[in-house]
């Protein structure tokens, strides 16, 4: 009886080890629905910050003279006020307001004379209406001299608002000639991307679309932009089409010129079916997602288009009516075996 008794365990507990031990593993799965929304299509392209030129200015001298000292270097950020160059007045531009400001003490003396003989009636009115213009003509003549500077021995070029010495023209010791450009200064927050469109994709493109433009390395900051000009030729060093986009200036305090950028052009909306980021899996065969059918977790072979920072648009041979596997879906295999998660 015993034996007999004993046998039966062991047989029970073999067949409980056998079914343990051929028990088909399952992998715990989070799920949701596929949707359809109107999404936003998007051209993802790279470029580079870059200084608005329409915004710069030329600092010069309305006179001839040289250049004693430079205060400033090219690329510098400077405040508005700074001192930005020392520029001496040629010397034969003050000898000519020299002989201007001499030119109306005379004529001053000489209306004065002329006013005392005209009183005694020993000049005419006549020779007093000439001493008068002649006074009038040399002081108009030495006020604009004097506006053009030429009375200053030493002057200094001052910044008239923040911005960026994006190029210098002279240096210490240069003579220049009146109206010569010293240096160019922009304004610190006038930025613009300049972007480089294939040009098989320029035909989407147009004047005042929307632009997020956000640095490559460092794609949670975010600036908007628009479209400010297409160009229409090639550029010949990338061999790609230029387009130039404004940014906001309120949007400039984390963007430097010469950053690279990624710029996403908004092309319109349309209605496209959308899965979560977390959802989409890449390997050499390219995009894929899981479904779940019975119990059991699906490769599906996609399309990976637009997309957002929560949701990607896709593609493919795909069932909308079956839910996709949003978290663990790297521990799948095709035909997997899944438990969903019901929290």
């Amino acid at each position: 009886m015993t034996k007999r008794l004993s046998g039966a365990v062991l047989l029970v507990c073999a067949l409980g080890y056998a079914t343990i031990a051929f028990a088909e593993p399952s992998v715990l799965v989070r799920t949701e629905a596929i949707k359809k929304m109107p999404l936003p299509g998007i051209l993802k392209v790279y470029g580079a910050i870059n200084m608005d030129t329409r915004h710069s200015m030329n600092i010069s001298f309305a006179h001839a003279g040289a250049v004693s000292r430079l205060m400033v270097t090219a690329g510098q950020a400077i405040k508005r006020g700074a001192l930005l160059l020392e520029f001496s007045t040629d010397p034969a531009e003050s000898f000519a307001y020299g002989q201007a400001a001499t030119a109306v003490d005379y004529a001053r003396e000489a209306l004065a004379r002329t006013e005392a003989l005209a009183k005694q009636r020993l000049a005419t009115q006549a020779q007093l209406a000439a001493s008068r213009k002649a006074l009038a003509d040399a002081e108009a003549n030495l006020d604009i001299l004097r506006r053009q500077g030429k009375g200053a021995g030493t002057e200094h070029a001052v910044a008239p608002f923040d911005g960026i010495v994006t190029r210098l023209d002279v240096k210490p010791g240069d003579r220049v000639p009146s109206g010569a450009s010293l240096l160019q200064l922009a304004r610190s927050a006038s930025l613009m991307a300049d972007l480089g469109i294939e040009p098989e994709e320029i035909a989407r493109v147009c004047v005042g679309m929307t632009v997020h433009i956000r640095p490559v390395f460092d794609r949670k900051k975010k600036a908007m932009g628009k479209v400010m000009a297409v160009n229409g030729i090639i550029n010949p060093q990338t061999r790609l089409v230029d387009v130039q986009v404004r940014i906001a200036e309120d949007q400039t305090d984390h963007l430097i010129p010469g950053m690279q950028i990624l710029g996403e052009i908004i092309l319109g909306t349309r209605e496209s079916w959308v899965v979560p980021r977390s959802a989409v899996l890449r390997d050499d065969k390219g995009a894929y997602i899981f479904q779940i059918d019975q119990g059991r977790a699906g490769r599906v072979d996609i399309t990976s288009d637009e997309e957002t920072d929560d949701v990607v648009a896709i593609g493919g041979d795909f069932n909308p009516d079956l839910k996709v596997v949003v978290q663990g879906n790297y521990e799948l295999r095709d035909k997997m075996a899944v438990r969903e998660d019901v929290k």
